[in-house]
């Protein structure tokens, strides 16, 4: 394991009138250090994959974050002050909760498209995708750079 600079970048397009405005833009980035490991397969079922872990600060407290990666999904574990797992592998809907204490939200998603170019060194992970969150639509785009 190795201590690396973990750079998440996010932008979600509220596609539909409410509360928030359809066509609405939000931005986030944040820049941390974070575990970055390597694994590689040994035996059947077991493969090759990657591991990355952070903390974040957020509004209503730190995240603990954990992004495993294999050849054909991104799973996306958040816990502290936002609790998740999102799954995601391209062409497949996927039903999660996404929590906020005291909130929770039904939410599902749909991942179009999902780019991963990563080596021991680090690399790039993009991921294209629609979101439906507590009754509105989004389509995210969240890159992550491993340097």
């Amino acid at each position: 394991m190795e201590k690396k600079n973990i750079s998440v970048f996010s932008v979600i397009e509220n596609l539909e009138d409410g509360a928030a405005g359809g066509g609405d833009v939000e931005e986030s980035r944040v820049t941390v250090k974070g575990l970055y490991t390597a694994v590689s397969g040994g035996t059947y079922p077991v493969q090759s994959y990657y591991e990355i872990s952070y903390t974040e600060s957020a509004e209503s407290g730190d995240v603990f974050s954990n992004i495993r990666i294999t050849s054909d999904s991104v799973t996306l574990k958040k816990e502290g002050a936002i609790k998740t797992v999102m799954e995601f592998k391209a062409g497949e809907q996927m039903n999660f909760v996404y929590s906020v204490p005291p909130y929770s939200f039904d939410a599902s998603l749909i991942a179009n498209k999902i780019r991963i170019k990563l080596n021991s060194d680090g690399g790039r992970v993009d991921i294209h995708y629609r979101m439906n969150i507590g009754g509105a639509d989004k389509k995210v785009w969240l890159k992550m750079l491993i340097m």
